[in-house]
């Protein structure tokens, strides 16, 4: 078993839909971890950010990921035509080694592929042929029907205790908020 945690709070903020300018659930930055703890030391295995086609077409249109006149933005564009025809369910948009970027995975794990110092990823930019929000049993299903491919293994995942603690707390606090506002 595998535990997914947030990096950050804008994630349970867009599932609870919680404040004015929140935006759908259509992105994660999000780690995986060994076992269910608030403590990280000794239990990371892997971070990424999780894109579905509606994000995936808002950073094209804004030029957000990557600009244009970029070499492989023909590259980019044809693989992200290929998630919305179905012809493939991901694409790896980067692979992180120590602040070296590199390509796709060509047919390897995400581990298989090593830079220069033959060092493995710590955090890669997903992008998945999915049209729906990132809910969390999406984002569950998703990293089970890709484990495999991805590290080479098959993970059952689930989100820590700790992670649904903080939607509870993201929860709370905009409850407050809007208790406060209406008490004025």
């Amino acid at each position: 078993m595998k535990y997914i945690h947030t990096l950050n709070m804008d994630y349970w903020w867009a599932i609870h839909s919680i404040g004015e300018y929140t935006p759908q659930a259509n992105a994660g930055e999000l780690e995986i971890w060994l076992k269910d703890t608030a403590d990280r030391w000794g239990a990371h295995f892997f971070d990424f950010r999780l894109y579905n086609l509606p994000y995936l077409d808002q950073m094209i249109a804004d030029s957000e990921y990557m600009e244009k006149d970029d070499p492989r933005y023909d590259l980019f564009i044809e693989r992200r035509d290929a998630l919305e025809a179905g012809t493939t369910d991901y694409f790896i948009g980067s692979l992180y080694y120590d602040f070296t970027v590199l390509g796709g995975l060509n047919d390897k794990t995400v581990f298989d592929v090593k830079n220069e110092s033959n060092t493995k990823p710590f955090f890669g930019t997903l992008f998945i042929r999915e049209t729906e929000p990132l809910f969390p049993n999406t984002v569950i299903g998703w990293m089970e029907r890709l484990s495999m491919e991805l590290f080479g293994e098959r993970f059952k995942f689930a989100f820590a205790d700790s992670d649904i603690y903080s939607s509870n707390l993201a929860l709370r606090a905009y409850r407050k908020h809007i208790e406060g506002d209406e008490q004025k």
